[in-house]
C-alpha cells in the first residue's frame, strides 16, 4: 500500500496537473522514511520508497511547475499508534497544517524535500540496543485495532 499506493496516487493525479500547467503533490512518509528501525524492516523499506518516488518525480516534473513533496511525521494521535507511544503522539491537525503549507503558494520553491516532523518524540532512540523493549511494546499490535 505505501508504495504502490503513493506511485499510483501520483500517476492519476500528474496529468491533470500537467494539463492545468501548475500543482503541488505532497505524499506521506513517515520517520521510518528516514530511520531504520529494527523489527519493522518492510515499513521502512516501503516509507524509504515514498521518498525515492517523492524526489524523482519533483525532478521529472519541476519544469511544469509541479511540486512534489514528502511529509514524514514520527507517531501521530490514531489508532495507527501503539498506546505506549501516544504519549508525545502529534496532533494531526499539525501534520494537516504541514499539508496545507505545501499546498500554498508560500511552498513553490521547495520540491523534492521531505519534512521531518517529530515533535517532542525522540525517534532515534529506537536503535537495536533497545531491541527487547520494541518487541515487548508492540508483540500484540494490531494497527486500528488497539
Amino acid at each position: 500500500m505505501n508504495v504502490l499506493g503513493t506511485y499510483h496516487c501520483c500517476r492519476a493525479i500528474l496529468p491533470h496537473l500537467q494539463t492545468r500547467g501548475t500543482g503541488k503533490i505532497v505524499n506521506l512518509g513517515s520517520a521510518a522514511s528516514v530511520i531504520g528501525y529494527p523489527l519493522f524492516s518492510a515499513y521502512s523499506a516501503a516509507k524509504h520508497a515514498v521518498l525515492g518516488i517523492t524526489k524523482a518525480l519533483a525532478e521529472e516534473v519541476k519544469q511544469a511547475n509541479i511540486q512534489v513533496n514528502a511529509v514524514c511525521p514520527s507517531f501521530v494521535d490514531t489508532r495507527m499508534t501503539p498506546t505506549a507511544f501516544r504519549g508525545n503522539a502529534i496532533p494531526t491537525r499539525e501534520i494537516a497544517e504541514i499539508v496545507l503549507f505545501l499546498c500554498s503558494p508560500q511552498s513553490d520553491s521547495i520540491t523534492g524535500e521531505s519534512i521531518n516532523v517529530f515533535g517532542k518524540q525522540d525517534m532515534y532512540s529506537y536503535g537495536s540496543e533497545r531491541l527487547s523493549l520494541i518487541q515487548a511494546i508492540t508483540k500484540d499490535f494490531r494497527p486500528g485495532i488497539n
